[in-house]
């Protein structure tokens, strides 16, 4: 229950139980509508570099702001130019500014009760010591073609090397708007408002389109696609004409369980963490086809999709193969580990094992045909469910691996240790 709401109380809200959820909008209408308004105005700018524009708007509900240079032209997102709406707080930076990008910027905010702008100046300071260069003359499109007949547009705006197309397209639109109401000729809305800039927006904030999220206009139909969607893309969305705006919410439910990353093979130090991650739902662990119990040892970590697997403080047993299984899926990984001691100090390693009948053990360095033979530096000792190798004095010499081999009747196993002296 919420009591004595504000309009800063309206947005989503989720109630989370497990693996459900349900997602309600709050909408919170003030008494009485209110149009658009200016609560606090831009600053003229004088600037080298980056310029940015900030203004700030009120009303109910909260304005769409839009950003024009002089009369007719809007600013689009991308590239040189970032557009960004944050609730009451509009914004908009243009970088690497150039001597074309002078003039007049006016912010215009819009609601379903009005319309209202403010504006300012942009002067772009010469870059000092950069020797001599061309002034960049920024063509107002409109002017040049205002008396031209629209036949030669494309003349003209190869005749003048007009690259910027979506410029060029708002101005021919202004000059139909403004013919057609200098002849007393009634303005065709539907066209008008196709003619509009059509903006897209997720949570408040313009949607950058790419490969994955295309947007495709055919007539008078205006699609938005997002291609393989995942739990992000969740949300509000927003198509914004003008004053006019429509919005839907996007709910995206759990696929069946599948991988959306894959562990990862693991080299580390003796007693440091091994983490294993991957992406899944509904999975168990095991070890050496073993299924892993949660408990010091290990620590299994679910949060949304990501399932992490941590083995705590790693010793020579833990290496082996970890598994994650998820109905008839698996991804797996191996962990291997490294020994590491400073040279001229002894060293000793210790692989414990369980054999019935006895297991005769052996060592054996850097290849399995090599077996270690004790002596003054090295001395090896058995029991019945362990085997050690003592190594006196090491020195840089004696990194490598090493295998113990254990054997009897039944089988054989063996585990190998990675040795890293430094020094």
């Amino acid at each position: 229950t919420i009591t004595e709401t504000y309009r800063s109380d309206a947005g989503e809200y989720t109630f989370i139980a497990g693996k459900n959820r349900s997602t309600v909008n709050l909408h919170v209408q003030s008494e009485f509508p209110e149009p658009p308004q200016i609560i606090r105005h831009m600053e003229p700018l004088s600037v080298e570099g980056t310029a940015t524009f900030i203004a700030k708007v009120g009303g109910d509900p909260i304005p769409n702001v839009k950003w024009m240079k002089g009369k007719w032209r809007q600013m689009t997102h991308g590239g040189r130019v970032n557009i960004q709406q944050k609730g009451q707080e509009a914004k908009l930076e243009i970088k690497e500014v150039t001597k074309s990008d002078s003039g007049q910027y006016r912010c215009v905010a819009s609601n379903k009760h009005g319309e209202i702008e403010c504006s300012t100046d942009l002067n772009v300071n010469e870059k000092k010591d950069s020797g001599p260069q061309v002034e960049d003359k920024d063509i107002d499109i409109v002017e040049l073609l205002r008396n031209v007949d629209p036949k030669e547009y494309e003349k003209y705006a190869r005749m003048y090397g007009i690259t910027d197309f979506r410029g060029l397209l708002q101005a021919i639109e202004f000059l139909k708007k403004e013919k057609g109401e200098e002849s007393g000729r009634p303005v065709d809305k539907s066209k008008l408002f196709l003619s509009r800039e059509i903006q897209w927006m997720k949570a408040g904030q313009e949607i950058t389109f790419s490969k994955r999220i295309l947007y495709r206009v055919d007539k008078d139909k205006h699609t938005l696609t997002i291609k393989d969607c995942s739990l992000a893309d969740e949300g509000e969305y927003s198509v914004v004409a003008g004053a006019d705006k429509a919005t839907a919410e996007l709910i995206i439910s759990e696929a069946p369980a599948d991988f959306t990353a894959q562990l990862r093979d693991q080299t580390i130090t003796e007693f440091e963490d091994a983490e294993f991650t991957c992406k899944l739902v509904e999975i168990k662990w095991m070890r050496n086809n073993m299924i892993i119990v949660q408990g010091d040892k290990y620590q299994m970590i679910s949060e949304g999709k990501v399932h992490r697997l941590q083995v705590c403080e790693i010793r020579p047993r833990d290496q082996g193969e970890y598994r994650i299984v998820a109905k008839e899926k698996d991804a797996r990984a191996k962990l291997e580990l490294n020994l590491v001691t400073d040279a001229g100090k002894p060293f000793v390693m210790t692989v414990p094992y369980d054999a019935y009948p006895r297991a005769e053990a052996e060592w054996f360095y850097n290849d399995i045909k090599n077996n270690v033979v004790p002596s003054s530096r090295l001395a090896v000792h058995k029991s019945l469910n362990m085997c050690m190798l003592i190594i006196k004095d090491v020195s840089r010499q004696d990194s490598g691996e090493y295998s113990l081999v254990a054997e009897n009747s039944t089988g054989k196993v063996d585990q190998t240790l990675k040795i890293i002296i430094r020094g």
